[in-house]
């Protein structure tokens, strides 16, 4: 074989080895880059969830605290339009209920 035949083999099999090498790395940063965006979908996905619990759950106390003013009888004949006006005793009860409730629904 001539010398110029083995360095135009030469040459050949290492653009082809280049190639090859380059198609590799490609694949690798691809797959690399699309196992990234998966486990950011998840951890964005998790957050997304803790903040509707949370949420959900300052919302939940908020109507329980308003649904539990709702039941103290003077506020009950209030809304039947029994009471005309509410005692010193119910409107205490009533401001603390709501103080509790917006000292545990404040939202930052």
């Amino acid at each position: 074989m001539s010398k110029n035949k083995t360095t135009k083999i030469l040459i050949l099999v290492t653009i082809l080895a280049s190639f090859v090498t380059s198609i590799s790395l490609f694949l690798n940063y691809f797959n690399e880059i699309n196992n990234l965006k998966a486990v950011y979908k998840i951890e964005k996905q998790d957050q997304v969830n803790e903040a509707k619990r949370n949420i959900e759950m300052r919302f939940n106390y908020f109507y329980q605290a308003l649904r539990t003013i709702s039941f103290i009888p003077n506020v009950k004949n209030l809304m039947e339009g029994n009471v005309q006006k509410l005692s010193a005793d119910t409107l205490s009860v009533m401001r603390e209920i709501y103080n509790n409730a917006y000292y545990n629904v404040q939202m930052s």
